[in-house]
């Protein structure tokens, strides 16, 4: 009888302490409640520029962690980190005052900042940058869209076309008013910036459609490289498609993200352009991507691109 009751004892904890897991992931619960309510001590506002900490399981990308900053780091990258800009605007944003440091306004480039420093922008409070998802997005920017936050005019920008529950995400470079096709976003300011480096070479490859009929001895010529008033090309990567009428359409792959190069290369030969599409950048096509939808960059995708950037966190240590 003894061991019976021992038994039923052993039984009745052994429910016990079964019953008791949800408690312990209860206490859990509420110490993360805890630390996120004193978050929430600061103003509602700051919500708005606080970096985003995972991407919505529906926005695929690669997924891949980035570390958070460890000491002190330059300013601009910090911004960076937490996915408000690339570190160049971030830099920008720094000369127009726009940064606060500890309650004191920084416009001098240079400034570290380590874990117990506070920085806001536009005097909205920006949480220190924590292991988070990479999101990495290809984008259909359609013609007559603008790639910027807001335009003074009411025209349409390519933020109002994503989902608004998406983390804030960053252009990699631009594509001008009438130009359309591939642009790639991303909330890792770091990468944007290696992305749009000069010194990374990243293939961007176009279709053109000229006025005129551009014959083998012009194209030729034009491949050689062209003078611009901002410095020459080099020798260019071009292949005429088809003569159609009074156009032609041609494809050009260029490894530098001068403004408005493409354009400017083709009037400057007496070819002014009648539509111009990005159908690739780093290997990334824009494929059958309808105009003003977007979809996530596979890793299959972009394994190939973030091996040629050296500078670029891969996510490959831990999980």
């Amino acid at each position: 009888m003894s061991e019976s009751r021992s038994a039923k004892s052993r039984r009745r904890g052994g429910r016990k302490a079964s019953e008791s897991r949800p408690k312990r992931g209860g206490m859990r619960s509420g110490r993360s409640s805890r630390h996120s309510s004193s978050r929430q001590e600061v103003k509602p506002a700051a919500k708005s520029v606080e970096s985003p900490q995972e991407t919505p399981s529906d926005t695929g990308g690669w997924p891949t962690k980035i570390e958070a900053p460890k000491g002190e780091i330059r300013l601009q990258k910090w911004l960076a980190q937490a996915g408000l800009c690339s570190r160049r605007e971030g830099e920008r944003w720094i000369a127009e005052g726009r940064v606060a440091v500890n309650d004191e306004t920084v416009n001098q480039q240079g400034i570290k900042v380590g874990p117990k420093d506070s920085v806001a922008v536009d005097g909205k409070p920006v949480y220190r940058p924590r292991r988070r998802k990479r999101t990495l997005l290809a984008f259909y920017k359609p013609r007559g869209v603008l790639c910027t936050r807001s335009d003074p005019k009411g025209r349409t920008t390519i933020f109002e076309l994503l989902d608004p529950m998406l983390p804030r995400l960053i252009n990699v470079g631009r594509l001008d008013y009438t130009t359309e096709g591939l642009l790639l976003l991303t909330d890792d300011g770091d990468l944007a910036h290696a992305l749009m480096h000069p010194s990374s070479q990243v293939p961007r490859v176009y279709r053109v459609k000229v006025r005129g009929r551009m014959g083998d001895e012009r194209l030729a010529r034009i491949a050689q490289g062209v003078r611009l008033e901002d410095g020459p090309t080099g020798p260019l990567e071009l292949k005429r498609d088809r003569i159609i009428n009074t156009h032609t359409w041609l494809t050009i792959t260029l490894r530098e993200g001068r403004n408005r190069i493409v354009r400017r290369i083709f009037e400057h030969v007496d070819f002014p352009v009648a539509r111009l599409i990005r159908t690739s950048y780093g290997g990334i096509d824009l494929g059958e991507l309808p105009k003003g939808r977007w979809r996530p960059v596979t890793k299959e995708e972009s394994e190939p691109l973030f091996r040629s950037l050296p500078s670029v966190d891969r996510g490959e240590k831990g999980s």
